[in-house]
This record gives C-alpha cells, structure tokens and sequence, in this order.
C-alpha cells in the first residue's frame, strides 16, 4: 500500500471543531440525499463538499459550464432545425413559404407543452 501524500497527511490531523446545520423540508431533505447518493458520497459530506466549494469560488465556475453547454445545445437545437426545414422545403418543392412558415407556427405553439410533459416523466 502506497504512503498517503503530504497534502493529504497534513489534511487527515486537522480536526473538525466547528459544526454548521440548517432545517430543511422533507422533500428538500430526499432531494439533497438523492444528490448525495448519485455523487456516492454520505449526505454530511456531499453537503460540505457542495458548500466548500461555492465558498471558495468553485461554484460559479460550474454555473459558467453549465450556461455554455446550455448555449451550446440550444445552438445545435436552432441549426438542427433549420436544417430539417431546408431539407424538409427541398424535398416537398410544392410548398409555398407561408406554408412552411405555418409549419413552423404549428411547432412553435406546441413545443413547450411537449417539453414540459418530458420533463414530468423524467421525475
């Protein structure tokens, strides 16, 4: 077995004396537990860890991430979109551009309803 590194050593002898807890509702608590279990991590370490980080500045570093990948979907979304249109417009050269304007309308007007129903399974 290998010998544990200095970091780690100097770590491991400095004792938690402080305590920090707050009261949550029970659906926050199996929220924050389920969280914990998919991070395979025991609730009061996931929770510090989670804490820790955001104080020290690592958090917006994860809300920046996010928001970029978020762009980035959201940018493949609109060029697939556009791509179906134009290949859906060349392959059907008897549609007027207000009937495909229609089309789009049609999408547009059911598109989040449809969302929202995906994200209601999911939970």
């Amino acid at each position: 077995m290998s010998a544990a590194s200095p970091a780690f050593d100097s770590r491991a002898n400095v004792q938690r004396t402080k305590s920090v807890g707050f009261r949550v509702r029970p659906q926050e608590h199996d929220e924050l537990l389920n969280a914990a279990e998919e991070a395979g991590m025991p609730i009061g370490e996931w929770i510090r860890d989670v804490a820790l980080r955001s104080a020290r500045g690592n958090g917006r570093n994860d809300d920046e991430s996010s928001a970029k990948l978020l762009r980035l979907g959201l940018e493949e979304i609109v060029g697939l979109r556009a791509l179906l249109v134009t290949l859906f417009g060349n392959t059907h050269p008897d549609l007027t551009k207000n009937q495909v304007d229609q089309i789009l309308q049609h999408v547009d007007s059911i598109k989040n309803e449809r969302a929202d129903a995906l994200i209601q399974r999911q939970r």
